[in-house]
């Protein structure tokens, strides 16, 4: 059924979307059609096929694609104009090398001008 439903929508090209971002609430909501999941700490990574491309974006619209060559590769197996909306994680057990490892992130994620 859901396949059908997404067959009757209009196509477009795969490209960038901005990102939702989280919605800080008082109390969280309750109830079976609620699930939830743990939080890694990581940074948000959008990938998109769209041809023959795939392009590993940051929140910000800057290209990954260099940075992290073994996401990318395996992601071109993805049907075309496919997005894949993610958290880029590194598991490691030592706490300091991935707060480092994050920060240096953060400095690389600075806007485009």
């Amino acid at each position: 059924m859901l396949r059908t439903k997404l067959g009757d929508q209009p196509r477009r090209k795969g490209a960038f979307i901005e990102p939702m971002q989280c919605l800080s609430v008082a109390k969280l909501p309750s109830g079976p059609e609620w699930t939830w999941e743990i939080k890694l700490d990581g940074y948000r990574a959008l990938a998109v096929r769209s041809g023959k491309k795939v392009t590993l974006y940051s929140r910000l619209k800057n290209s990954l694609n260099i940075k992290h060559p073994y996401i990318v590769e395996p992601l071109s197996a993805l049907p075309d104009d496919t997005i894949v909306d993610g958290e880029v994680v590194a598991l490691d057990d030592d706490q300091e090398k991935l707060d480092l490892s994050l920060e240096k992130i953060e400095l690389y994620e600075m806007p485009r001008r």
